[in-house]
């Protein structure tokens, strides 16, 4: 018997059986979170950016990044959805390691080896985003007064769809069927926002936050759970 042979074969065995659990945990850990676990991994997403962002500082955003890639439920609106808007900074991890890279001195290569080596595997954990429970986030950075920012977006029949706009503002949610007046639903000037409705029929639609406020309104995030 070639021991060698037989040895190699237990050991790739043994790290390939790692990797399987290794994968169902995270996949499991995922899976677990509920909905308002979902929205508070969110809201601390976007705090960690954000501190990270305002003081140049890698760590929150690696935390941020790392965050995102355990949670793939928590998604960045794509830009087709969103058109008026520029690509994520607080919910893309691509974004916030490339960010946390530019913040690292260049002479801590070690650090920056790592960070480059996390963003080379950013396409494994934006695969295992799961096409139910999925919460759609998009911060809103600034709304002039009275100014609206809309886009479309398309449901299936008898889909419960679950809004929530979190502002420190004067802000309105609504949501339109995409070719008729009024609206279907709408809150105003409450934070957060909340809409929650199931669907009549599969059609498209569109969803508008607007600035009620005398003053801008900054720093809001939109979030859609379906």
């Amino acid at each position: 018997m070639n021991t060698s042979k037989s040895s190699f074969a237990m050991k790739h065995q043994f790290i390939l059986t790692v990797a399987i659990l290794l994968g169902s945990t995270l996949i499991g850990f995922s899976q677990s979170d509920t909905k308002e676990e979902l929205i508070q991994k969110a809201l601390k997403i976007k705090s960690l950016a954000t501190e990270g962002y305002e003081n140049y500082d890698a760590a929150p955003l690696l935390e941020a990044a790392e965050l995102l890639i355990e949670t793939p439920q928590i998604r960045p609106f794509k830009s087709t959805d969103f058109p008026s808007a520029e690509r994520s900074k607080y919910f893309d991890a691509k974004a916030l390691l490339l960010a946390a890279y530019q913040f690292t001195p260049a002479n801590q290569r070690w650090k920056r080896k790592k960070i480059e080596k996390r963003i080379n595997q950013i396409s494994d954990y934006e695969t295992m985003a799961f096409s139910d429970g999925t919460l759609w986030v998009q911060e809103i950075k600034e709304l002039e007064s009275g100014q609206s920012l809309r886009f479309p977006r398309s449901f299936a029949a008898q889909q419960n769809i679950e809004f929530r706009l979190d502002n420190d503002g004067e802000l309105s949610l609504s949501v339109h069927y995409a070719k008729e007046q009024p609206s279907l639903k709408k809150a105003a000037m409450d934070s957060p926002i909340l809409l929650d409705f199931t669907t009549e029929k599969a059609t498209a639609y569109e969803v508008e936050v607007k600035n009620l406020a005398s003053a801008p309104a900054l720093d809001s995030v939109l979030m859609i759970m379906y």
